[in-house]
């Protein structure tokens, strides 16, 4: 029997809404904002505006990147997902909320990875992703975030439901401010922001690295739109999520 869960939570813009999710959709992901028909997972679907990510077209479905991380971290390739409204709840800025409410009710099936058998590189300025084909079981993301506020943090990691879990599911979104940021006066209940005088939030960062902890969570959330699990090695330096769906666009022209 299908499994199917409701998850409640608010989006960016404070309002309440709902994710339904059903397991079980004949190997595909589709995905159905109110009364819509679905909208395809497809890269060509795909827009980034203002650091977020958005699914479709007239009106599109905003901030769907946590969600799509959660997803692809668990392994969950065979599901439909229903939303009231057209935006995904954004919880605490990590993906950890909805990890939580689908680890226990929704078993991964990963399937036959997805191998592109030659090395792929995108660019923005200095930042970089590179895909390599091996290893040919596994993904593996070897990552670096460079800032004059952070310096240089680094974390190589090998991605299953269970590392994805421990490791990267926590990790909040952030942005790279100054004290006088206005924004810091009524500090919003996700994510943080890295200055000089340190780390803001409502809360302690999770991790020392948390920040590049959550460009892997952002990377594997863009790669969801492969509609696959990905095998061999990404290693980046700097990314985005524009820089991400360059490499997503790539990878989809050689499968």
């Amino acid at each position: 029997m299908p499994s199917a869960i409701s998850i409640f939570g608010r989006t960016f813009a404070g309002r309440r809404a709902r994710i339904t999710l059903t397991s079980g959709n004949g190997g595909r992901v589709t995905i159905t904002a109110d009364r819509h028909r679905p909208v395809p997972l497809s890269p060509a679907e795909v827009s980034v505006r203002d650091h977020f990510v958005y699914l479709g077209h007239r009106p599109a479905i905003r901030h769907v990147e946590h969600l799509f991380s959660a997803l692809y971290g668990l392994a969950i390739f065979d599901v439909r997902v229903r939303l009231d409204g057209r935006e995904v709840p954004f919880f605490d800025g990590s993906s950890a909320a909805l990890v939580h409410a689908l680890d226990s009710r929704f078993r991964s099936r990963p399937g036959p990875g997805l191998t592109i058998g030659r090395m792929l590189v995108v660019r923005l300025g200095r930042s970089f992703l590179k895909y390599e084909p091996k290893p040919v079981h596994r993904l593996m993301v070897d990552m670096v975030l460079e800032h004059c506020l952070i310096g240089r943090q680094r974390l190589r990691l090998a991605i299953t439901p269970r590392t994805y879990v421990r490791e990267i599911a926590s990790a909040r979104t952030f942005l790279f401010t100054t004290v006088r940021d206005p924004r810091l006066k009524k500090l919003p209940p996700y994510g943080f922001a890295v200055t000089a005088a340190g780390v803001i939030g409502r809360e302690p960062a999770r991790y020392p690295d948390e920040a590049v902890r959550h460009k892997i969570l952002d990377l594997l959330g863009d790669l969801y739109v492969l509609g696959v699990r990905l095998t061999g090695t990404i290693t980046g330096y700097n990314t985005s999520h524009i820089l991400n769906h360059k490499l997503v666009r790539e990878i989809h022209k050689y499968r």
